[in-house]
């Protein structure tokens, strides 16, 4: 959570509903530069789309998920 502290100390608290992005990626660099304040929905959608996810693991989750909404 190092990051958080380093965007509270440059820029003051983290808005409500927001979280910190690292915007290389780089989960090491916590250089107030590296760091951008997104909205929550927004964070957790763009990561959970690309983390670890091959194309045959999004594929599986495009033919997923409308099943889950159904269910």
């Amino acid at each position: 959570f190092l990051h958080r502290h380093v965007w509270e100390d440059t820029h003051g608290p983290i808005p409500e509903g927001c979280e910190v992005h690292h915007a290389d990626h780089d989960t090491t660099n916590n250089d107030p530069s590296n760091l951008e304040c997104w909205d929550v929905s927004t964070h957790r959608s763009y990561h959970g789309a690309t983390r670890g996810a091959t194309p045959e693991h999004l594929a599986l989750l495009d033919k997923i998920r409308p099943l889950a909404a159904a269910w």
